[in-house]
Parts: C-alpha cells; structure tokens; sequence
C-alpha cells in the first residue's frame, strides 16, 4: 500500500490555518474511508504533510502479534523486511511512549535498527506509539534523512502515546 506521492506541500512550521487545513482534510479522508487500508494512507499523507518527514509509515500488529506496515511512502522493500516484525514494544502494553532519535548513529532504543536505517539512508526517526483501550496496537513512524531536531522541526512528539 505504498503512497508514492503526497500530493501535497509540507505544512510550513508554524502555520496554524495550513496545519488545520491538514487536520481538516485527514478528517474528510477518514470520513470517506471504505476500509482500514483508507484510513492508513490517509494518516501516512497527514503525517506527511504535518510534519514534513521524508518518509512515513504506520504499522499495526496482525493477528499472529506481528507489527507491519500497512502504509508508508519513502520506505524501500527491503527496509520494510528488515524491520517488519521486529518490536519496540509489546502488543497490549499500556505504556508505550514515543521514542524520538535525532540522529541514529548515537546509541539508543534504536540500535538494534541502526544497519538497516543508514542502508536506507535515514539520519533521524521517530516512532509514536498507537493505543486503544486494549492498549498498544501499532505505530506511527517519521523518517528524515538527515539528523534533525525535532524541536527545531516543530515535530514535538507528545509525552504520551497517540489514543484510538
């Protein structure tokens, strides 16, 4: 379900009425949506253009407890293989908190990623994790390709986890 192109400019940082337009429009992309697959290339667009991340994706765990894509943009196969599967939680934990990597050469929660990042030419990630009531059910993920500041980016990743 790759989303090859966007459509659309990166929301400039700061700008309220085109962040609302982004908001605005996911909203009526939701509302339209026959099936989940709609809804997942809709979040990855949104996030896209919210954010201005070279790459998006959302993944969501299946019912052998997997975590895989069901939507990205910028992602190669073989990146997607590499990663697919692999967890940075658990499913159903309650506690999931956003990780936030401004540059993936250092150590961090993303080490055991890191081949797989750089032969993708990812610089800088970040995964937000997505609740429901039975807690963790998947991911949001923001790839850049250069090692950013999220600060600086105006992407300020929340304290706590994206609720459905």
């Amino acid at each position: 379900m790759d989303s090859t192109d966007n459509g659309a400019a990166s929301v400039k940082s700061g700008d309220p009425s085109r962040q609302l337009q982004v908001l605005v429009e996911l909203a009526g992309a939701v509302s339209r949506a026959r099936d989940s697959g709609d809804i997942y290339r809709a979040a990855v667009d949104g996030l896209l253009r919210a954010v201005g991340a070279d790459g998006a994706g959302v993944m969501t765990f299946d019912a052998d407890g997997v975590m895989r894509f069901k939507s990205w943009v910028g992602l190669s196969d073989e990146y997607r293989a590499a990663v697919e599967g692999r967890r940075r939680w658990q499913a159903g934990a309650a506690d999931a908190q956003p990780i936030a990597v401004s540059d993936v050469l250092q150590d961090g929660p993303h080490s055991a990623y890191r081949e797989a990042l750089l032969k993708e030419g990812i610089g800088a990630v970040a995964f937000v994790p997505l609740l429901a009531k039975g807690g963790l059910i998947g991911t949001f993920a923001l790839y850049y390709n250069a090692h950013t500041s999220f600060i600086q980016r105006n992407c300020k990743l929340p304290k706590q986890s994206l609720r459905m």
